[in-house]
């Protein structure tokens, strides 16, 4: 029964993600996009590199999960600090080498545009 309840809840998480964001072969998706799609809705174990990022960034505490992280990554966003929004979502990829390199390559702008595009996720109108 629990294998079942996380194979529904695990669909329900999907289908609140737009589709070209969930597969990196989608035209005009960046694999930056993957990585942080995967951060929005992780609320498992936190690497203790990623919490020291948090702790200088000053949101330690704030935050629990990369999903709640993200939130504030968005929030930032939807205010137009764009920096701040990406430092937030990058984050939460510094225990994973691969993707730490992939956001770096990602212009801080189109980390703030996506995450403006994907706010209605968060409970913000579109």
């Amino acid at each position: 029964m629990k294998r079942f309840l996380a194979i529904v809840m695990g669909m329900a998480i999907l289908a609140t993600v737009p589709a070209n964001y969930l597969n990196a072969q989608a035209p005009g998706a960046p694999e930056w996009v993957i990585h942080l799609t995967w951060c929005v809705h992780d609320t498992g174990y936190v690497e203790p590199v990623v919490v020291q990022r948090w702790a200088e960034l000053g949101i330690k505490g704030r935050c629990t999960n990369r999903a709640s992280a993200m939130r504030m990554a968005v929030d930032a966003a939807m205010k137009h600090d764009d920096l701040r929004s990406y430092q937030i979502a990058a984050s939460n990829e510094l225990h994973n080498p691969e993707a730490t390199n992939v956001l770096q390559h990602a212009s801080v702008s189109d980390v703030a545009n996506w995450l403006r595009a994907v706010s209605g996720d968060f409970g913000y109108p579109r």
